[in-house]
Protein backbone atom coordinates (compact mmCIF):
# COMPACT_ATOMS: atom_id res chain seq x y z
CA UNK A 1 0.00 0.00 0.00
CA UNK A 2 3.35 2.40 0.53
CA UNK A 3 4.58 1.63 -2.07
CA UNK A 4 2.01 2.29 -4.35
CA UNK A 5 1.56 5.60 -2.58
CA UNK A 6 4.93 6.90 -2.88
CA UNK A 7 4.61 5.40 -6.75
CA UNK A 8 1.97 7.70 -7.49
CA UNK A 9 3.68 10.50 -5.67
CA UNK A 10 6.32 10.05 -7.81
CA UNK A 11 4.60 9.95 -10.98
CA UNK A 12 2.81 13.34 -10.05
CA UNK A 13 6.05 15.37 -9.32
CA UNK A 14 8.01 14.05 -12.38
CA UNK A 15 4.59 15.09 -14.31
CA UNK A 16 4.77 18.19 -12.67
CA UNK A 17 7.88 19.21 -12.06
CA UNK A 18 7.49 22.72 -12.28
CA UNK A 19 4.71 22.79 -9.96
CA UNK A 20 6.67 20.34 -7.47
CA UNK A 21 10.26 22.27 -7.89
CA UNK A 22 8.09 26.20 -6.87
CA UNK A 23 6.44 23.76 -4.12
CA UNK A 24 10.00 22.70 -2.87
CA UNK A 25 12.19 25.25 -3.16
CA UNK A 26 8.82 27.82 -1.59
CA UNK A 27 8.92 24.87 2.05
CA UNK A 28 12.87 25.06 1.56
CA UNK A 29 13.18 28.66 1.79
CA UNK A 30 10.35 29.06 4.55
CA UNK A 31 12.02 26.71 7.17
CA UNK A 32 15.44 28.34 6.64
CA UNK A 33 14.05 31.86 7.43
CA UNK A 34 12.06 30.27 10.62
CA UNK A 35 15.44 29.00 11.69
CA UNK A 36 17.37 32.36 11.40
CA UNK A 37 14.40 34.09 12.62
CA UNK A 38 14.57 31.68 15.65
CA UNK A 39 18.55 31.76 16.27
CA UNK A 40 17.98 35.51 15.49
CA UNK A 41 15.32 35.81 18.30
CA UNK A 42 17.57 33.95 20.87
CA UNK A 43 20.69 35.69 20.11
CA UNK A 44 18.60 38.89 21.39
CA UNK A 45 16.97 36.86 24.44
CA UNK A 46 20.49 35.63 25.59
CA UNK A 47 22.09 39.13 25.30
CA UNK A 48 19.46 41.13 27.15
CA UNK A 49 19.53 38.19 29.94
CA UNK A 50 23.37 38.62 29.83
CA UNK A 51 22.96 42.15 31.16
CA UNK A 52 20.80 41.79 34.10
Amino acid sequence: MIKNYILVTLRNLYKNRIYALINILGLGMALAICIVAYFNHMFGYDYDRWQQ
